[in-house]
């Protein structure tokens, strides 16, 4: 006989003469028994076997201490998920890579005018454009950078070299 039997088997012996188990509640860990005249009884939280109370009499304990809250498993799960999320943002939007020029209007010096970049421009295009060149188009921006020049960027350049 297997240990699994033999534990089946043992139960009949623990209960009382006729007595059944009928169910059990895995949120309270209560079991639930029947009586041999159909009476249902309840055991205590977390035990299997022990006193048995009859369910129309009022039960000795608080069940209510008993009962798992998933305020503990939503702790320890929040701190991974603002992991992932921060993770995920890095990833989506890296922050060295954001170009913030097109959230802010820029303002510029008396004697230059403000251009918006369009596509296929580039620093030595716009120079000539505006008969100047890329070293006075970069004092003129500070932050600007010709490698990493973005369709719809506003930029300042030279008014009255402007063709």
């Amino acid at each position: 006989m297997s240990s699994y039997q033999q534990y089946q088997d043992d139960e009949e012996g623990r209960l009382p003469a006729g007595f059944k188990r009928v169910g059990y509640d895995a949120d309270t860990e209560i079991y639930t028994y029947e009586s041999p005249e159909g009476e249902l009884y309840r055991g205590a939280p977390g035990n299997r076997y022990g006193r048995l109370v009859s369910i129309s009499t009022p039960i000795d304990y608080d069940a209510e201490e008993h009962v798992h809250d998933n305020t503990t498993s939503y702790r320890y799960f929040l701190p991974f998920l603002l992991l992932v999320v921060v993770f995920l943002l890095i990833v989506i939007a890296p922050p060295w890579k954001q170009n913030f020029a097109f959230s802010r209007s820029i303002e510029c010096e008396k004697g230059s005018i403000k251009h918006n970049i369009r596509s296929g421009e580039t620093c030595y295009a716009l120079s000539q454009k505006y008969a100047t060149t890329v070293e006075e188009l970069a004092k003129l921006n500070p932050k600007l950078s010709c490698d990493d020049l973005q369709i719809g960027q506003s930029i300042c350049a030279p008014a009255a070299n402007a063709s």
